[in-house]
């Protein structure tokens, strides 16, 4: 029996998702596809639309055969600890043939080679130096190495390097497989979701059980959004005695506990808050995950 495995967000399950999975089975010869699912905090720094009951519920009328839940501690990290906590989670369950995941533009063998020869060449020097003159992660790695530019342009193709650099470093048994997404954009999704009034009639490229789930729960719910977050984020601040109280917090280190704690009365939501903080050495991913911890 072959297993394939998918680290998602499903932050909605939609047709892509299922895509992913039809190619792991028909094409890679999965017999099961489990996937490790983030919980209700997505990778951003940002609560999942929908809580993982129902994502999960999407997940398994989708197509999915199993849904294990990421722990919130990595599912919510950058992308190096997102993707070495979930190969090595998945890796230690013992069974696990293949790890699927999409890539933009090129996928298959080409990806992997491509990746392999990326990684025989990178200079983790050069990326640090990057990184310190306040570059992005995918744009750092871009100009450490302009070579690869257009191969790292896809916010996809950097996680999934960081997915075959995480199944390298634990030596694991893994193979990976790379199918090109679909054109289904999981952010125009939510964001179709988040206009309440028009989501009800609105076309969402979303299976039709899956759907069903998803809109029942919107019915009665509505979308969980970022700023549903602010009267508890605000509670904590306003509690502080100075910001070295904040300093022990994943992701926030010094100067960003330091802007956080100065701005902890001018932000009036979530989402004012991480514009406050949001600058070129900063990405509003990073400012994201270190006020959701």
């Amino acid at each position: 029996m072959k297993v394939a495995a998918v680290i998602a967000e499903c932050n909605p399950f939609h047709e892509g998702h299922a895509y992913l999975i039809r190619k792991l089975k028909e094409e890679a010869g999965a017999d099961l596809v489990l996937l490790l699912l983030s919980g209700d905090f997505v990778q951003r720094g940002l609560p999942a639309v929908a809580p993982r009951r129902i994502r999960t519920s999407m997940a398994l009328y989708g197509g999915a055969d199993l849904v294990l839940s990421f722990p919130v501690r990595f599912c919510t990290s950058a992308a190096p600890d997102f993707a070495s906590a979930g190969v090595r989670i998945l890796d230690a369950l013992g069974c696990v043939d293949l790890l699927g995941f999409g890539t933009d533009g090129v996928s298959g063998k080409a990806f992997a080679e491509t990746a392999e020869a990326f990684l025989e060449s990178e200079n983790d020097e050069e990326i640090t130096a990057a990184l310190k003159s306040g570059a992005s992660y995918p744009a750092a790695v871009a100009k450490a190495h302009p070579e690869y530019e257009g191969f790292l342009s896809g916010t996809g193709n950097v996680l999934a390097l960081e997915y075959i650099r995480a199944i390298r470093s634990c030596h694991s048994s893994m193979q990976p497989y790379a199918v090109q997404r679909t054109n289904v954009s999981g952010s125009a999704l939510r964001g179709k979701l988040s206009g309440l009034s028009a989501s009800y009639d609105a076309d969402i490229p979303v299976p039709p059980v899956p759907e069903s789930i998803l809109r029942e729960f919107i019915a009665q719910y509505g979308v969980i959004e970022a700023d549903d977050l602010s009267i508890l984020l605000f509670d904590r601040l306003i509690r502080m005695g100075s910001e070295e109280e904040l300093y022990p917090y994943l992701g926030m280190g010094k100067p960003l506990a330091h802007a956080v704690y100065r701005e902890r009365y001018g932000a009036v939501s979530f989402t004012s808050m991480v514009r406050k903080l949001h600058t070129k050495d900063r990405t509003a991913a990073m400012v994201q995950r270190a006020l959701l911890h």
